[in-house]
């Protein structure tokens, strides 16, 4: 049985409220499953960005998490139902549909971060700071991109956008894009069968095993031998 743990951290009180294994509730959060055990167990400190995370995952007021009660933004206590209830109005694609829909605040925030992205590329190019800005772009694109797990749905909605197009006639290699389609690329030539180019049969990938040393016959010698003195 697993050892009671030595205090009752407020983060665990929520996960245990929503029902969430440590894993799965550091890959909502975008972190390291090792992050919230350190959390958990009082070895990390819970810094601001964690708490925004928290509140924007689980509905928390951030604010309650630096007390021992976990409460819901606007309540006085915090139940699975409301959680349930956040997950369910923060949703953009509904459980079992294909398609996703932005709500209108997502709507409004995203002409804001256009507003936001327009502004500071300007601000780089009057500073002489362009190829800098575009760096910690990719930086950080990469980054959530990985901390998220969406490579697969990044590329799929690249391929849709039209983006894979256009880096293949510009050829423009160092985009996330392009780095993306160049590691998936490769996983599909490793996993891929080689086959022999005459009879067509699949050549196993492991070394051919070593033949076994050969055996040097030796000559024995009569009993009746002496050699000469």
């Amino acid at each position: 049985m697993p050892r009671p743990p030595k205090f009752d951290h407020v983060v665990r009180k929520l996960r245990k409220i929503i029902r969430y294994t440590q894993a799965r509730l550091a890959a909502e959060l975008g972190v390291s499953e090792i992050a919230v055990k350190k959390i958990e167990n009082g070895k990390l400190a819970l810094s601001d960005q964690m708490k925004k995370r928290l509140m924007i995952v689980t509905g928390v007021d951030p604010t309650s998490l630096d007390r021992k009660k976990p409460v819901f933004i606007g309540e006085s206590s915090y139940m699975r139902e409301m959680f349930e209830r956040h997950r369910e109005n923060s949703r953009t694609r509904k459980t079992g549909d294909t398609t996703a829909e932005l709500r209108d605040w997502h709507k409004a925030l995203l002409r804001l971060a256009a507003k936001e992205m327009e502004a500071i590329m300007g601000a780089a190019m009057h500073a002489n700071k362009m190829d800098l800005i575009l760096y910690l772009w990719e930086l950080w694109l990469r980054q959530t991109i990985k901390d998220l797990d969406l490579s697969a749905e990044f590329l799929q909605a690249a391929e849709k956008a039209g983006l894979v197009r256009v880096l293949k006639k510009e050829k423009v290699f160092g985009s996330t894009t392009a780095f993306l389609l160049q590691k998936e690329s490769a996983l599909l030539r490793s996993a891929r069968p080689k086959y022999h180019p005459r009879t067509l049969q699949t050549v196993r990938l492991q070394s051919r095993p070593k033949r076994p040393p050969r055996r040097t016959s030796v000559r024995r010698c009569s009993s009746k031998y002496s050699p000469s003195g």
